[in-house]
C-alpha cells in the first residue's frame, strides 16, 4: 500500500531479502523493495560493497565481523523506509504529502540512505587518513559515482527519472532532514550499531526500543529513551 501511493502504481509486486540484524526482533526481519530499487543494489558499484566489510580493522581479531558495507545500506535504507511506513498511517501526514514533489522527495531520501556509502573503499575511513585525503573523501567519490557511472545513473532514471536531481537536494546541508541521515542519532547509525553489536556478539537492541526511537517527538526525548534503555549498545573502534 505504501510504495503504491509513494509511486502513483497499482499493483506493485515487491521484493524481499531477510536481514539478519532483524531476524531475533522482527516477525518479518526483511528488506523490501520495488524491482527497480533491487536492480539499483545489484548495480556493479553497490556489488563491490558486498566485498568491503563494515569493520573491516575488528575482522582479523575477530571474523564474526563478516558483515559488508552493502548490508549496511540495505538496512539504512530499510530504517528510512521504516520510517516514512510510521509516518504513512497519520492521515494528516499523508494529506501534507500528496504531492508529486513531496512524494519524489520521500523516494529521494530512501534511495539517498541506499546509496550513502557507495564511495566506501577498502579500510573505509582508515584508508582515507593513510592517503592523506580529508575525512569525507568517500562522499566526495561517492557522488562522482551517482552522477558519472552509467549503470547507476539508469538504475536511478529506471526509478523515477527527476530522482537524482532530488538526491541532490535532500543532501544539502541546511535540507530539513539532514540531521535524521547524517548526525548524532541517525538512521546510519540505528542500522551499523545494532548490526555491529550483533555480529560482534553484544547485546541488541530489540525493535520495540528502535520504534520508540523513531517515533520519539524530538532528539532530547531520543536521548532519554536511550539514557534509560536496557540495551547498552558496542560502539568500539571502528574502522
Amino acid at each position: 500500500e505504501f510504495f503504491s501511493w509513494l509511486l502513483d502504481k497499482e499493483n506493485i509486486k515487491l521484493e524481499k531479502e531477510i536481514d539478519i540484524s532483524k531476524i531475533l526482533d522482527y516477525e518479518e526481519p526483511y528488506v523490501y523493495y520495488t524491482p527497480e530499487i533491487k536492480n539499483f543494489f545489484e548495480t556493479k558499484a553497490m556489488k563491490r560493497l558486498g566485498k568491503i566489510g563494515q569493520l573491516v580493522n575488528i575482522f582479523l581479531y575477530n571474523p564474526n565481523a563478516s558483515h559488508t558495507r552493502l548490508h549496511h545500506c540495505k538496512g539504512a535504507y530499510q530504517k528510512m523506509l521504516d520510517f516514512y511506513m510510521l509516518q504513512y498511517k497519520k492521515p494528516e501526514w499523508r494529506e501534507r504529502n500528496s504531492t508529486k514533489a513531496s512524494k519524489l522527495e520521500v523516494l529521494a531520501n530512501m534511495m539517498d540512505m541506499a546509496s550513502h556509502d557507495i564511495g566506501h573503499n577498502f579500510c573505509s575511513h582508515a584508508l582515507e587518513g593513510l592517503i592523506g585525503e580529508h575525512k569525507g573523501a568517500h562522499e566526495v567519490l561517492g557522488n562522482i559515482i551517482l552522477h558519472e557511472n552509467e549503470e547507476v545513473v539508469q538504475a536511478f532514471n529506471n526509478i523515477n527519472p527527476k530522482l537524482l536531481e532530488a538526491l541532490d537536494i535532500v543532501k544539502q546541508a541546511n535540507y530539513g532532514l539532514h540531521t535524521l541521515k547524517e548526525g548524532n542519532i541517525d538512521f546510519d547509525r540505528a542500522d551499523f550499531l545494532v548490526r555491529d553489536s550483533l555480529y560482534l556478539e553484544h547485546c541488541r537492541m530489540s525493535k520495540g526500543m528502535l520504534d520508540s526511537l523513531i517515533e520519539a517527538r524530538d532528539v532530547k526525548e531520543m536521548l532519554e529513551l536511550l539514557a534509560n534503555s536496557k540495551y547498552k549498545l558496542y560502539i568500539g573502534d571502528r574502522d
